[in-house]
């Protein structure tokens, strides 16, 4: 694997495209997690991170936040790996992203549990639980992903505090702290109403829909009358 990355940044000098680099140093720095070099791991994370910094790519310098955050965390340097969560989420919430979110609240559990810090982990964990809950991630709960529990081994490890934090407290989420209107589309297009998810439908009109996407997509720049069109 790490000549393939190796590989990858040759091919990305050749094009000359700094900003190709930043997926291949994700990736050397979780391999570089996963072997036990966290000097190489930070290193590599914080070339790719003054990339995306000059870039003003605030999303993507949160994903190499949090990458970092879940490369120390492999280390056995939660300290270190809870201030990098920690940037990663103050990003992702200026960015909206609420996967991203409960991804950082997932891995700041972890980071506490390994800290020993139990009422800070019970207080993110369930945190984390009513995200997943609210922004249909369960997934990070139990699945081995980019996001969290790279190593299938978190969720285990917490499986009991999880049952019994589940059991003295339900896991509850409001209407009322419900956004009007919320829009996912990373890993495909959904809107949610105040939480509930609008079926397809609902739409009525395919062209409907297209112009919708069209507008999310173009949001940062006015659209033509002929392009919607």
């Amino acid at each position: 694997c790490h000549q393939a990355y190796d590989r990858a940044l040759e091919l990305a000098e050749q094009i000359g495209v700094g900003r190709g680099k930043t997926e291949i140093f994700q990736g050397q720095c979780l391999m570089y997690a996963l072997d036990g070099d966290w000097a190489e791991a930070e290193q590599i994370g914080g070339r790719a991170i003054r990339i995306t910094k000059a870039g003003e790519d605030d999303w993507f310098t949160a994903m190499l936040y949090h990458t970092l955050g879940m490369a120390a965390t492999i280390c056995d340097c939660a300290t270190k790996g809870e201030k990098y969560t920690q940037k990663a989420l103050g990003l992702f919430e200026k960015c909206h992203d609420y996967l991203g979110m409960s991804a950082c609240y997932g891995e700041l559990s972890y980071q506490y549990y390994k800290l020993k810090q139990k009422n800070k982990f019970k207080n993110v964990y369930l945190t984390f639980l009513k995200y997943c809950k609210k922004y249909q991630c369960e997934f990070l709960l139990d699945q081995r992903t980019l996001l969290g529990d790279l190593e299938g081994v978190v969720y285990d490890q917490l499986s009991d505090y999880h049952n019994e934090i589940t059991a003295n407290k339900a896991v509850t989420v409001k209407a009322a702290k419900e956004p009007e209107l919320y829009i996912k589309t990373l890993g495909g297009l959904q809107i949610y109403r105040q939480g509930v998810a609008i079926s397809p439908k609902a739409w009525h009109r395919k062209a409907a829909k297209q112009m919708f996407v069209l507008l999310v997509t173009m949001k940062s720049a006015p659209v033509s009358k002929e392009k919607l069109m």
